[in-house]
């Protein structure tokens, strides 16, 4: 139970209460009072802002370019202006450095700000020229004469290394391919041969031109009697003229007969030279000797130019044990 003094303070508190909220209601009711006798009812307001049609109109533009305004803010330009216009550049700045990069428009970025990789791009990075729509590039005839020139000095790489050209030949460019063998092996530049592995006469095929197109072929040994000191070179091995394109030395004339290699100190180096030859039974001027043959003045004298292919082993003294 409450004592009787807690009643009337609290009838008393609530009566301070009820005072004081009149006060501000009568406030309130005068300050409306007020403005409407200042502007008007809100009736006659409106009935004035509806008869106003200036007022109505100016109201009508200025939402219309707020409207208008919004659009152009929230929608960004896709397509430039003028096909003979500079590009235009976006500069994006780096807050945390203080740098500034400029990107051109319309270029995708595959890395992100932080440097990493977009992975949802990452494909590009991946894909081929055909699957992105690349077309090939075109081969223009200076790239073809490049591509040539460089086949060709590979091609004749390691006749430079093993100084068949300087000692025998001058630089040349291959146009044709010859294939050597002796039974079932294949000459290639630099391999060794035993000189019992190469007693026979080789197959000799030219890969190049046509029935029409006939080669001279040529054998020497640049290193007799031996390396240090080759007062003898060349030594003539073979000739043999009229070969047809795509054929084999079978097919051609045999002016020397082939002779076998036999090196009697260190190692020698045997050369294999193929010749295009102007037209058929060219030569004129054949060798009356196998020594001191020299292959520049026998193409010299026959006319018949550089070289179009060459290919060389190297072959040296087999010890008796080895015959045996």
């Amino acid at each position: 139970m409450r004592c009787a003094s807690c009643l009337c303070g609290g009838a008393a508190a609530g009566s301070a209460h009820s005072d004081a909220f009149s006060d501000v209601s009568d406030g309130c009711t005068a300050a409306v009072g007020d403005l409407v006798d200042f502007f008007g009812s809100g009736a006659d307001l409106l009935d004035g802002i509806d008869k106003d049609s200036d007022l109505c109109t100016s109201i009508h533009d200025l939402d219309s370019f707020m409207k208008s305004f919004e659009e152009e803010i929230t929608t960004s330009p896709t397509s430039s202006h003028g096909s003979g216009a500079a590009e235009e550049r976006i500069v994006e700045s780096a807050s945390d450095c203080g740098e500034s990069r400029e990107v051109e428009e319309g270029i995708v970025e595959l890395v992100s700000d932080s440097g990493e990789l977009r992975p949802d791009l990452g494909y590009l990075l991946e894909a081929s020229d055909d699957e992105l729509g690349i077309p090939p590039p075109a081969a223009s005839p200076a790239r073809k004469e490049l591509v040539t020139g460089l086949m060709a000095r590979t091609s004749s790489e390691p006749l430079i290394v093993g100084r068949v050209i300087e000692d025998v030949l001058d630089y040349f460019r291959a146009s044709v391919s010859i294939n050597v063998s002796y039974g079932n092996r294949q000459v290639c530049n630099g391999c060794e041969f035993y000189p019992s592995a190469v007693a026979a006469t080789p197959r000799v095929e030219i890969h190049g031109g046509d029935m029409t197109t006939f080669y001279t072929l040529v054998m020497t040994d640049p290193d007799v009697p031996g390396p240090s000191d080759p007062y003898l070179r060349e030594h003539l091995h073979w000739i043999v003229t009229d070969i047809p394109g795509t054929t084999d030395a079978t097919f051609g004339e045999e002016v020397v007969r082939y002779e076998r290699p036999r090196p009697n100190i260190g190692i020698h180096r045997f050369v294999f030279v193929v010749f295009q030859q102007k037209v058929r039974q060219s030569l004129d001027t054949l060798p009356t000797c196998r020594s001191n043959f020299n292959t520049r003045r026998f193409a010299a004298e026959n006319d018949l130019g550089l070289p179009v292919a060459a290919v060389f082993f190297n072959a040296q003294r087999e010890t008796a044990a080895r015959r045996r």
